[in-house]
């Protein structure tokens, strides 16, 4: 069977769409707590889970049964810390430029499959 786009492209950048949704989610949640007493901020780990797929894409191995053992995104909490607004809302900016450009990637990837599909007739 032919597949258009990457299949382990595709599912890695959707794991880390993923992982940018979470972590949008646990600044929104630390900055709405910030201050308040108690509060353990959250954080979220993904890259720390992709060792074996950052290996096998070094190798060249990386197709979708490297992916297999792949952890999805988890939420921690960050206990000893507290939440700095400042640095919070720079993440979060952070973090939202970085799903920017994962969502450009897939645009990119579907519009190459779009050109061939039509003859680049555009």
């Amino acid at each position: 069977m032919i597949h258009p786009v990457d299949d382990t492209t595709t599912a890695l950048v959707r794991m880390a769409m993923d992982a940018a949704n979470l972590r949008q989610l646990a600044h929104a949640s630390n900055i709405a707590a910030a201050g308040t007493e108690g509060h353990v901020p959250v954080r979220v780990e993904f890259e720390e889970h992709m060792g074996a797929v950052r290996d096998a894409l070094q190798t060249g191995r990386a197709n979708a049964s490297a992916l297999a053992g792949a952890r999805e995104a988890t939420l921690v909490h960050d206990t000893g810390t507290s939440v700095k607004l400042d640095q919070e809302v720079a993440a979060m900016s952070q973090n939202a430029l970085h799903y920017q450009a994962l969502v450009k990637l897939l645009d990119k990837q579907y519009s190459m499959v779009s050109t061939a599909i039509d003859g680049g007739k555009r």
